[in-house]
């Protein structure tokens, strides 16, 4: 075994986003429980599968040690490395959270669990996956439509480490069609990309409708405030606060609130440039609308 193999693996951790979120500590500590092994008969054995020969095996993970057999590379060692990361144990040392695996009643929450970390781990070791294809299309299917949401291109990796299958439940049965969740993580390795992809596809549609609307209503309030500075050294009457029909879609928004906490709608900039000339024109003609015909003809108006 390359010892380089393993510096280069560190290495290549510590110039990722995992180090965001998990401590120098705890990384050195997952790899001083490395075990190498230069013949491929060991690393069987220590498997407990010497008859293991459907493929050649790189390496495995159990009880948060890492086992890493003559075919590893650099790619192997940050995959059962991040295991490690992503993982809780008992105090006997058995693994009680996995990942994004959950409770493991679903029938293949293990399955898309390892899709997140090799497609993780591609993006840190830099290699191109040959294990767990399936999890790769999906998760790079994933991941922009969560960044998008949540403004944080890092998501995915949070969500990992910090064991937030909740997210990953309630983002996609909240977005897609009910039980999105559920059905995928029963019969993953059982679907098509079809199949795969006409669950993800109502997904990305939502976020990309409600991100919009977020930042539609980020426009509104970007004008109300704009308006109450320019006018108020002229005692112009603002708009009235708490003035807006509240709508059956925001009253929605509000069962979605247990994991809103990764998003911020006040990151997005506004796109709203207007002198002092017209936005006094307008501040008045909608404030007129709005009094006499309510909020809708008021956001027509502000379109």
């Amino acid at each position: 075994m390359d010892y380089n193999l393993i510096q280069d693996a560190k290495n290549k951790i510590y110039n990722s986003e995992l180090i965001k979120f998990v401590s120098s500590e705890k990384i050195e500590n997952a790899f001083s429980k490395i075990h190498t092994f230069n013949n491929i008969n060991d690393l069987l054995e220590a498997y407990g599968r010497p008859d293991y020969d459907n493929e050649r095996l790189e390496g495995f993970n159990r009880k948060g040690e890492s086992y890493l057999g003559p075919y590893a590379t650099a790619h192997t060692a940050i995959h059962e490395v991040l295991h490690t990361l992503s993982s809780q144990f008992d105090y006997n040392g058995h693994r009680i959270v996995n990942g994004i695996a959950g409770d493991g009643i679903l029938r293949f929450s293990d399955q898309v669990n390892e899709g997140i970390t090799d497609y993780l781990t591609c993006k840190i070791s830099g290699e191109s996956p040959r294990n767990y294809i399936q999890g790769h299309k999906l998760f790079a299917k994933l991941e922009p439509i969560m960044a998008k949401y949540t403004k944080n291109p890092d998501i995915l990796m949070q969500m990992y480490i910090t064991n937030d299958v909740e997210f990953m439940k309630n983002f996609l049965n909240y977005f897609g069609k009910e039980n999105t969740f559920e059905e995928l993580y029963d019969g993953f390795l059982f679907k098509r990309d079809n199949e795969i992809d006409e669950l993800i596809k109502p997904v990305e549609k939502n976020v990309n409708k409600y991100v919009k609307r977020m930042v539609r209503k980020g426009k509104l309030t970007e004008f109300a405030n704009r308006f109450r500075n320019i006018f108020s050294k002229n005692k112009v009457k603002a708009l009235p606060s708490g003035n807006y029909q509240v709508k059956k879609r925001d009253l929605q928004m509000n069962k979605h609130q247990q994991f809103t906490n990764y998003y911020n709608q006040n990151n997005f900039p506004s796109m709203v440039v207007k002198d002092d000339e017209k936005a006094y024109i307008l501040y008045n003609d909608a404030n007129k609308v709005n009094e006499q015909n309510g909020n809708e003809n008021y956001e027509k108006l502000l379109d």
